[in-house]
């Protein structure tokens, strides 16, 4: 009786096991004969819900680049922003669902799923993979898409004569240079053999920083005001450069900051009082403006005159820096 019951379950466990082995799909079973590695860089993912496993798979993925998935979907969604207008930035959607982000980033990695496979036990499996040469052929494309814009951003603006305004062009160029960098490590990675082709991306990046730099030292400005007490709104002014990237100078440069600020003083009975005009204008050496702050102000008033120039020129630092700093900040060619 005890045989007979031994081979009853023998004979349902092997059922099982021939089912199981038929149900399920040779990438499951035999992953290395369907997707040999040396054609193929595979990840397995499971869990509960096919959007899980798809995560997780990707995951798989991710790390053989010794990198994270997010970080490079990151850098797809600067690259995508970067061809509109030449510009690189975007901003990350929180909201953006789990399955949307895996297919954004499956799209970044050249990566494609195998249909998800639920086993007995209800675990649901996904395979992700590359296809070395595919993937390969998809790093190519955007190698080259990148190093083409980069590469036209910088023939426009090597020399331009507005360092500011090229270097702010440079730098969005330098940043889609770099990113093509990015791809040519992650190519090398699926191909050794591929990096000797990849040359002139590491040359255009030198060659961007270089420009940048030889930029920097174009971008001097002399600050010129007409009346000595205004020197803190020198200072201010001079502050507002150098968190640009400007170097202020005490003889020609290729920038002038003109401070014409005018103090209108007159005396009554009790009070001094002082109404201040001002213009202040940022321009090429050529004469050409690229910022200006103007504002005719009300009567400041005080017993004592440098206490009314004092308010005055508290409220004018408060207001330029609001308006003029922003206006430096948005300067284009």
């Amino acid at each position: 009786m005890i045989y007979k019951r031994g081979i009853v379950c023998f004979f349902f466990i092997f059922s099982a096991f021939i089912a199981f082995s038929q149900d399920a799909p040779r990438w499951f079973s035999n992953r290395e004969a369907v997707y040999p590695s040396t054609h193929y860089i595979t990840g397995l993912g499971d869990g509960n819900t096919p959007e899980e496993a798809h995560v997780r798979a990707l995951a798989h993925i991710s790390m053989y680049f010794n990198t994270t998935v997010q970080a490079h979907t990151g850098l797809l969604a600067a690259y995508h922003e970067s061809s509109t207008n030449g510009k690189t930035g975007y901003t990350h959607n929180t909201a953006l669902s789990e399955s949307a982000l895996v297919n954004s980033q499956a799209d970044f990695f050249g990566v494609t799923f195998e249909p998800p496979y639920t086993d007995r036990k209800k675990t649901v499996y996904v395979l992700a993979k590359i296809n070395r040469a595919e993937a390969l052929g998809i790093y190519d494309t955007r190698i080259m898409s990148a190093m083409s814009q980069a590469s036209d951003i910088v023939a426009k603006n090597e020399n331009s004569r507005n360092p500011y305004a090229a270097n702010k062009k440079l730098r969005n160029a330098h940043s889609i240079a770099e990113l093509a960098a990015g791809y040519v490590n992650m190519a090398v990675l699926i191909d050794s053999a591929s990096a000797s082709r990849y040359a002139p991306v590491t040359a255009l990046v030198s060659r961007i920083g270089a420009a940048i730099e030889d930029n920097k030292k174009r971008m001097t400005v002399i600050i010129t005001l007409n009346d000595d007490r205004v020197n803190s709104l020198a200072l201010k002014t001079a502050a507002i450069f150098s968190e640009e990237g400007f170097v202020v100078v005490d003889s020609d440069g290729t920038y002038h900051a003109l401070l014409n600020v005018i103090l209108n003083e007159n005396k009554t009975q009790n009070y001094h009082t002082v109404q201040p005009l001002v213009d202040i204008t940022f321009k090429l050496n050529g004469g050409e403006s690229l910022a200006r702050f103007q504002n005719e102000y009300a009567v400041f008033r005080h017993v004592n005159l440098n206490d009314a120039i004092g308010r005055a020129l508290r409220n004018i630092e408060q207001d330029f820096f609001d308006d003029f700093a922003g206006q430096v900040r948005r300067i284009e060619e």
